[in-house]
């Protein structure tokens, strides 16, 4: 279905819950064992680009467009809930493969999240390792990384990965100006980049580049990698003479800030790489943020786990929190996690491209926020004092 999108708005749901459950309970009964849709004859067109249009330009906010594929629904609906009369004729039953009712499901709990008036654009890059260690590939990647950004929209940030350019872009004013002149569907910029504050220390961290150029606020990792961005016990280490050549190099420095930044999209506690998996890295800040935005470079992983555990971290912390997660990753999972931790939208392993989507609104303080870790000591007092009953 061809629609002309217009401007967004902040208009509410014009949708009817009934409508899902009626089609809900005729694609059930459509259902076979395997989970398929096995549909009658004189089929038409599968009415799915209609309720996936209608329902995805409703959560975007284009109502009028989004009436346009309801009114489509509306008017062709049988009594028993399918649209299956507006169908040409088919010359046999055809099986589709996919659960609708899932589908189904999904577009109702879209259908009830709450989006801000706040966009914004993920990119993901596909990037070997190799080439990131490699001089000569500085100028690809940066083109790679300005061509996935271009987008006809005006978005309030776009998000590139963790030390997403091999260079120290907080270093070198002139080339973040240029990369900004570049980026025309924003003002701001969020990039992780490696950050030298002296002599002796460098940062991992992430920076908000503005369109002049100039970097407004940077968070710096404070949960370093063991082995891989520090040596564990090195001070101790190097009291013995042998272990000098694996003590010589001082590693990277750690943050000491948990408190979230000021992002174009609300107040924003960025988490860099594995960071993701330590629940307590976002309860340690007074001020609750509006979201989390979880950038990685997860090509040192290959094909292997490590993206997939990341990514299923995150979904814990959306859980756990209330919070949006906004995930980009080179080579990894991208991804828009809601705050009840569903997928929104989702770039999958080695995928390249760009995910744009307006900002969901967080929920209420959980109940893990409000009692952190309280909770699960108290599960385990009551697990005993029922044993002790038993």
């Amino acid at each position: 279905m061809s629609l002309h999108i217009s401007k967004k708005n902040n208009s509410k749901s014009i949708f009817e819950k009934n409508t899902y459950l009626t089609f809900a309970r005729y694609i059930l009964s459509c259902q076979d064992s395997n989970g398929g849709i096995r549909w009658e004859p004189n089929s038409k067109l599968d009415p799915w680009d209609h309720i996936e249009s209608a329902m995805g330009l409703d959560v975007l906010g284009y109502e009028e467009e989004s009436k346009m594929a309801y009114r489509w629904l509306k008017n062709n609906q049988e009594s028993d809930g399918s649209w299956l009369s507006s169908y040409y004729s088919a010359e046999e039953n055809f099986l589709k493969e996919t659960n609708f009712s899932s589908y189904i499901a999904v577009g109702m709990w879209h259908h009830y999240l709450n989006f801000l008036d706040k966009d914004f654009l993920i990119i993901q890059s596909r990037i070997s390792q190799d080439k990131k260690l490699d001089s000569n590939e500085i100028i690809n990647i940066t083109e790679k990384l300005i061509e996935l950004s271009k987008t006809d929209k005006n978005v309030d940030l776009i998000i590139w990965p963790e030390n997403a350019i091999p260079i120290f872009l907080s270093e070198n004013e002139e080339i973040r100006s240029i990369i900004m002149q570049r980026i025309s569907g924003s003002e701001s910029l969020l990039v992780g980049d490696l950050v030298v504050k002296s002599d002796n220390d460098v940062y991992n961290s992430a920076i908000l580049i503005k369109k002049s150029g100039k970097i407004s606020s940077s968070y710096d990792k404070v949960h370093l990698v063991p082995f891989g961005e520090y040596l564990p016990f090195n001070k101790f280490l190097k009291n013995f003479k042998f272990l000098k050549i694996l003590t010589s190099d001082k590693g990277l420095s750690k943050g000491i800030s948990y408190d979230p930044i000021d992002t174009p999209l609300g107040l924003t506690r960025v988490l860099i790489c594995y960071e993701v998996i330590f629940p307590d890295e976002i309860l340690r800040s007074e001020s609750r943020p509006d979201l989390i935005i979880n950038i990685s470079n997860d090509a040192w992983f290959n094909d292997y786990s490590g993206p997939y555990q990341h990514f299923s971290n995150a979904k814990f912390r959306s859980v756990e929190s209330g919070l949006p997660v906004i995930r980009s990753s080179n080579k990894g999972i991208s991804a828009i996690i809601g705050p009840y931790g569903r997928e929104i939208k989702k770039l999958s392993l080695n995928e390249e491209g760009s995910i744009y989507s307006r900002l969901p609104q967080k929920i209420p303080e959980t109940i893990y926020v409000r009692y952190k870790n309280f909770i699960v000591l108290a599960l385990l007092f009551l697990y005993f004092l029922c044993y002790r009953k038993i």
